[in-house]
């Protein structure tokens, strides 16, 4: 049985075709055939619209993942971040430190006061 195909399919525009047969005019809607085909043709369309989508969606996420990409360059690694903890226990032990001698000294001149 010839396949029938309808008028606007992508490789055909105008009127009916049967594939292998001559042209002709007719409507032949109440084939099973030609149902199916129409219900092919619906599916592929949004199939079509679909990929579409996809593809819109694909670019988006290329360009976050290009940006992010750009930005993860200037975040810390490990080592950063073992450097900066290594100079955050320095600092905070040289302000123990200069408070403690300040600390002393102002001991020491109480003393000296008290004292002499």
């Amino acid at each position: 049985m010839a396949a029938i195909v309808r008028p606007g399919a992508l490789w055909f525009k105008s009127g009916y075709r049967i594939r292998g047969g001559p042209m002709s005019s007719g409507t032949s809607n109440d084939s099973p055939a030609a149902e199916r085909i129409a219900v092919l043709e619906t599916h592929f369309e949004y199939n079509r619209r679909d990929s579409e989508e996809i593809k819109a969606e694909l670019k988006e996420f290329r360009k976050l993942l290009s940006d992010l990409a750009q930005t993860q360059t200037s975040l810390a690694t490990k080592r950063d971040l073992r450097t900066f903890t290594i100079q955050a226990v320095i600092v905070c032990l040289a302000v123990t430190a200069g408070l403690v001698g300040v600390l002393a000294v102002v001991a020491l001149a109480v003393l000296a006061i008290i004292f002499l």
